[in-house]
């Protein structure tokens, strides 16, 4: 049950992050959005024109989000798993991106950006957890015995 709710809670803070990041990129970078945005190669030429700036913050969000959302579920849960399902999901999400011709370093990068972020909170939390157990069992050994 803790695996889940860790698992849900993952989902909700990686959206939000991911919004949020995604907020402030296209504030510094402003997209063409075209008129219709029903017209599937006008917007894939806008992301292309989009500067490279804007681009990387796409995949900032992708690993912040990932990031967030496996460390939550990670320490909320207590297990390793809730956190690269959140990471493995939106890589594979992502991996079809290589449909829409963009530029092959954002493609390539897509689908690896969520995959590194689910790692790198399953190590940081996992070191956090050992150092908070060493600093309890130094704490324990430290108290005055009677």
């Amino acid at each position: 049950m803790k695996g889940l709710v860790g698992l849900l809670a993952g989902i909700a803070a990686a959206a939000l992050v991911m919004m949020a990041v995604g907020y402030v990129g296209t504030s510094l970078y402003p997209l063409h959005v075209p008129a219709d945005p029903s017209d599937r190669q006008a917007l894939i030429e806008g992301i292309r024109a989009a500067p490279v700036g804007a681009q990387v913050s796409v995949l900032l969000a992708w690993f912040l989000g990932t990031f967030a959302g496996a460390a939550v579920a990670k320490k909320l849960s207590g297990a390793a798993w809730p956190g690269w399902t959140i990471g493995g999901v939106l890589a594979a999400l992502l991996a079809f991106i290589f449909f829409v011709p963009l530029p092959i370093w954002l493609q390539t990068l897509s689908p690896i950006s969520p995959l590194l972020g689910a790692a790198a909170a399953d190590v940081l939390v996992r070191r956090s957890a050992v150092k908070a157990a060493t600093d309890q069992a130094t704490v324990r050994n430290r108290a005055p015995r009677s």
